[in-house]
């Protein structure tokens, strides 16, 4: 491969069934992604002793913080990133949310976050929720 791509998926749980409250949520999950983008700047050394400090932490109370693959996967693309190039891509995850009843105001949201996220990393975003 030429670049290493960065992909970081944010979700929050909808934490009532009322419109107000998911659009809490939703400025949470947006502001999780907007501060997300530090990792590219601070760079995979800095996010892999992040995670490792995060995995140790889930371990010591039996369980582990990956789904698929261990820490030294992670570790190969650390080393390799001081030869290639990181593309980040960020995705928020909201399921509560529904694209076809979308407000203006989680639509101006999601534009501004969008925006600052492209400008600054040149990333793009990307919103997975429901129909």
């Amino acid at each position: 491969p030429n670049e290493i791509i960065l992909s970081l998926y944010h979700c929050k749980y909808s934490s009532s069934p009322e419109a107000g409250r998911r659009l809490a949520d939703m400025y949470e999950v947006c502001g999780q992604a907007q501060r997300s983008i530090r990792w590219k700047h601070a760079g995979l050394k800095h996010l892999f002793k992040h995670i490792n400090g995060r995995n140790n932490k889930w371990l010591s109370e039996g369980f582990s913080r990956f789904v698929k693959g261990e820490l030294a996967d992670l570790e190969k693309y650390r080393n390799m990133a001081n030869t290639m190039p990181i593309k980040l891509e960020v995705t928020i995850v909201q399921p509560g949310l529904s694209k076809s009843v979308i407000t203006e105001e989680i639509s101006k949201l999601l534009a501004c976050t969008e925006s600052y996220i492209k400008k600054t990393t040149r990333a793009d975003l990307k919103v997975w929720c429901s129909t």
